[in-house]
Order: C-alpha cells, then sequence, then structure tokens
C-alpha cells in the first residue's frame, strides 16, 4: 500500500509553569560538541509555539539558574 511521502509540519508548544524566568535554546549537535542557536527567555505562565519539520532532528537546551536539561 502506498504511503505519504508529503513532509507535515508538526507544532510543538512550551509552556513555563515555573515560578522563575527559563531560557530555551536551539541547538545543534556535530561531534559531540553542542552549538546554540536563538535564544528565548520565557517569563512565568509564558508560552511559545515552535513549528517543525517532520523527519528532522531538533535539540533543545532549557536553563533555569544552575539546572540544565537537553532534549532532542
Amino acid at each position: 500500500m502506498p504511503t505519504c511521502t508529503l513532509p507535515f509540519e508538526i507544532l510543538l508548544e512550551f509552556f513555563n509553569d515555573m515560578a522563575e524566568p527559563t531560557t530555551l535554546q536551539l541547538t545543534q549537535a556535530r561531534d559531540d560538541n553542542l552549538t546554540t542557536g536563538a535564544t528565548i527567555l520565557l517569563q512565568p505562565e509564558d508560552s511559545i509555539s515552535l513549528v517543525l519539520n517532520a523527519g528532522s532532528t531538533y535539540h533543545y537546551l532549557f536553563k533555569q539558574h544552575i539546572r540544565k536539561a537537553h532534549i532532542s
């Protein structure tokens, strides 16, 4: 049975439900190094929606004070 080969966009929404501001950085992994791209400061209760291309790999770095979280 044939499958669809059209790229679909994906909507990813981040919501800062913490009491402190949080920084979201778009990153790219290359040869075990992370290079950073755009940086977004999300105040408490702020949200941002990102439109992603299907089939692509995205990496994010969340920072809040000394805590960090890498998501891909």
